[in-house]
């Protein structure tokens, strides 16, 4: 906590949830991006790019972001705009919503691209101490990670990871490993984590308005735990609740409201990637960051690695099997707008910057009215690379992973790890890994010194857990 808190000091806001000003400068401090309409906006083209202090309330940043939609409404050759909120920053349009009743004379069309107004599951877990973690739920996340090249570039250590993670799960070494870990929050979950929470995301109230309502109450339960906390921070307690009471609550009925006015509101939601292994026995399908069951208002979801179920899909009207992904993943007749409600697949949650994405959204704007029934390229469901650079229909299911333990599962073990040390000795033959002068006898070097070169100590470490890892097996 004394090396972790120092680092988030500069950030944090003061106890009432506003920002701490220098009194020397006058300025703010730890402003990450500009607020305020004098020079934030950065126009490219007929766009205006909206830059705000994320960790502020949308309440505090509403008045804020109303100026500049009239500014720009009142300057556009239709006296009309349309806003595109990403995850936080759809959580200031609902609250821009709720707090104007008729924009229909100034915006045409909204897309909340992975809202995170109804919340984020794994932030509403850390916040109320909710953590359960789960070796599968952990297997899991991991091997979809290491896909994104932007997190680890190299093949050879991706291949690595996930085959020790495979022969980890086969030796039940990794449910060994989670349960000391697990024992370990446990013992500090108050102690620690909720003042680590108050000394860093706790302070911002941005981040309390992405706690799920199931985990609200618990949460402000957990981070301000006794009376004079509660007293200290009472203007950020008071900032929160009033947010979640009158724009996370009310967000569905508001946004209902206003599409029956006439405003159109797209939804952008993804799925087909594991939550954080946070949620114990359960693994919600999610982006990897948010629950598709939130960033979708509502649709139904089976969890990550499954179906819906014959059962379920039996109980669907003919009506609702329409809006049934090919994959049989998700039900999107449950959304709170159905035909207005897209789902892009494979597609990490903070994955944003690309064309084709920057194409389906143009699309969305371009097109009067536009469902998920209008345009044959962007179907309600849509493939994605890892990279989101190719969007395509998705078709049929998914091919069914091997159950732990089973032979299919030992299998791909197997040939994984036989396809790694080929990868390997390919490399070594080829010199990538020999040819350094920290080897001084290079003809003489074997694979575990290259391995030690490559990725030092942790490399060892990992090299001899494999080793022990298959030992501790063939004796049990």
């Amino acid at each position: 906590y004394s090396r972790m808190a120092p680092v988030y000091a500069p950030m944090l806001l003061n106890p009432d949830g506003t920002p701490k000003v220098d009194e020397e400068t006058g300025k703010v401090n730890g402003k990450v991006s500009p607020s305020g309409l004098t020079g934030h906006d950065y126009f490219a083209a007929d766009e205006c790019y909206y830059f705000y202090d994320w960790r502020l309330s949308p309440l505090t940043l509403v008045n804020d972001l109303s100026a500049l939609i009239n500014n720009l409404s009142a300057k556009s050759k239709t006296g009309k705009v349309d806003i595109v909120g990403r995850c936080y920053g759809a959580n200031l349009i609902s609250a821009y919503l709720a707090k104007n009743e008729d924009v229909t004379n100034k915006i045409d069309d909204v897309i909340m691209y992975v809202p995170s107004t109804e919340g984020i599951g794994l932030i509403g877990r850390l916040f109320s101490g909710k953590i359960e973690l789960n070796a599968d739920a952990i297997n899991e996340y991991v091997n979809e990670l290491i896909k994104y090249e932007d997190i680890i570039e190299d093949s050879f250590v991706k291949n690595f990871i996930d085959v020790f993670l495979l022969i980890m799960e086969q030796a039940e070494m990794l449910n060994l490993g989670t349960e000391k870990i697990q024992e370990l929050i446990d013992a500090i979950r108050v102690e620690l984590i909720a003042p680590l929470i108050r000394s860093s995301y706790g302070s911002f109230p941005s981040f309390w308005a992405m706690v799920p309502d199931e985990y609200f109450a618990d949460a402000v339960d957990f981070v301000y735990n006794t009376d004079e906390l509660r007293e200290e921070y009472a203007g950020t307690i008071n900032l929160i609740t009033e947010y979640h009471n009158s724009v996370q609550l009310t967000s569905r009925d508001t946004l209902k409201a206003h599409a029956e006015k006439g405003l159109d509101i797209h939804v952008v939601s993804k799925y087909n990637l594991p939550s954080a292994p946070l949620f114990g026995n359960s693994n919600p399908m999610s982006d990897a960051i948010a629950e598709t069951k939130l960033t979708s208002f509502g649709a139904t979801a089976s969890e990550f690695g499954k179906t819906l179920g014959t059962s379920y899909i039996a109980g669907m009207t003919e009506e609702s099997k329409k809006f049934l992904s090919p994959d049989e993943k998700i039900d999107a007749s449950t959304c709170l707008f159905p035909e207005r409600t897209w789902f892009i697949k494979n597609c990490y949650h903070d994955f944003f910057d690309a064309d084709a994405l920057y194409t389906f959204l143009d699309t969305i704007l371009a097109t009067d009215n536009m469902t998920v029934f209008t345009d044959s390229a962007y179907p309600q469901f849509i493939d994605a690379d890892v990279s989101a650079e190719n969007l395509v229909p998705v078709v049929g299911k998914d091919a069914e992973i091997p159950e732990k333990g089973s032979d299919d599962a030992r299998f791909k073990m197997i040939f994984k790890f036989i396809k790694l040390l080929i990868d390997a000795i390919t490399k070594l033959f080829k010199g990538e890994l020999s040819h350094s002068k920290l080897l001084p006898e290079k003809e003489n070097d074997m694979i575990f010194t290259a391995i030690g070169e490559e990725t030092g100590f942790f490399g060892c470490i990992v090299a001899l857990s494999l080793l022990f890892a298959i030992v501790y097996k063939m004796i049990k």
